[in-house]
């Protein structure tokens, strides 16, 4: 499970506005994988993008320095997980 984990987390740092779609299906994808082979706790998709966010953020803060300039992608994502048949019971914390 490990090295699924860090395609996982790779998926997450990752995250631009020209490859979300591309990578949520990839993230899906591996997910099923793992998911077939590994049990898979209830809050993996939170400790995925909480042990990554600091690699998905980068670009730093944008210029009033509140926000991260691909947070909204984070946002997008967890939400997206929460509402997916296969990957929401794997959301908890989100």
């Amino acid at each position: 499970m490990e090295e699924i984990s860090k395609a996982l987390g790779l998926v997450v740092e990752k995250l631009s506005d020209d490859n979300y779609a591309q990578s949520f299906d990839f993230y899906r994808f591996w997910f099923g994988i793992g998911q077939t082979y590994h049990q898979i706790p209830p809050d993996q998709i939170f400790h995925v993008i909480w042990n990554n966010r600091q690699k998905a953020t980068v670009g730093g803060p944008s210029r009033c320095g509140l926000i991260y300039s691909n947070t909204h992608l984070i946002l997008r994502f967890a939400s997206d997980a929460e509402s997916d048949h296969l990957l929401a019971p794997y959301s908890s914390g989100l």
